[in-house]
């Protein structure tokens, strides 16, 4: 199992992290330019399964991340921002029954727990859709699949809770320069996450 005090160090260690990282970064904090993160992110998910090093890869051959990117799109809407979204339909109603019943306290608090879960648990069901979806060659049956995600989750829940609540700490308190925090803890998140999802693959 990889260690991610070990997985940081190795991939902080390239020589070429600065500007992998300050691009990244870069365009992750730029509307709509920021899509083609995720199809770096693709690239760099295979890579991780072919059993290659955790370093970030250069910035090249753009035509491939253009083509992962509206593949990623897809398992994005489909296991990050879809549940995001059933999840804050189920709130809104949630509140507005709280309300009809005089129970503002719990329209303001109870109600938007299943927005908040929805949001705080995105990025692990999108990395375990693309780590189902890549170690499969790239099967859109993953789209259909989401109890196996969710059971890929469950299995590796006790290694990636601490991690995930990391990134997300991580993020919020670097607000103004959340782009390039994002982009680096993601990073870092993907071989970390997919050392797990293999290991209770198994």
């Amino acid at each position: 199992m990889v260690q991610l005090e070990s997985l940081s160090r190795t991939i902080l260690s390239d020589r070429d992290i600065r500007s992998k990282w300050l691009l990244g970064g870069l365009l992750l904090s730029l509307p709509f330019v920021n899509l083609l993160v995720f199809g770096y992110w693709l690239v760099y998910a295979r890579r991780l399964l072919d059993r290659r090093s955790p370093q970030l890869p250069p910035w090249m051959h753009w035509e491939q991340i253009l083509v992962d990117t509206l593949r990623m799109l897809g398992l994005y809407l489909a296991y990050a921002l879809l549940p995001v979204l059933v999840c804050g339909a189920v709130s809104g109603l949630l509140a507005a029954l709280f309300h009809l019943l005089w129970l503002d306290l719990l329209a303001w608090t109870v109600a938007w727990i299943p927005l908040m879960v929805a949001v705080a648990l995105a990025p692990l069901t999108f990395l375990a859709a693309t780590f189902a979806f890549v170690s499969t060659g790239g099967d859109w049956k993953v789209l259909l699949q989401p109890l196996d995600i969710l059971s890929l989750i469950q299995r590796g829940w006790g290694q990636l809770v601490i991690p995930l609540l990391a990134f997300w700490g991580v993020a919020a308190l670097g607000w103004p320069v959340a782009g390039f925090l994002i982009f680096l803890g993601f990073s870092i998140l993907i071989p970390y996450a997919f050392s797990v999802f293999s290991q209770v693959s198994e």
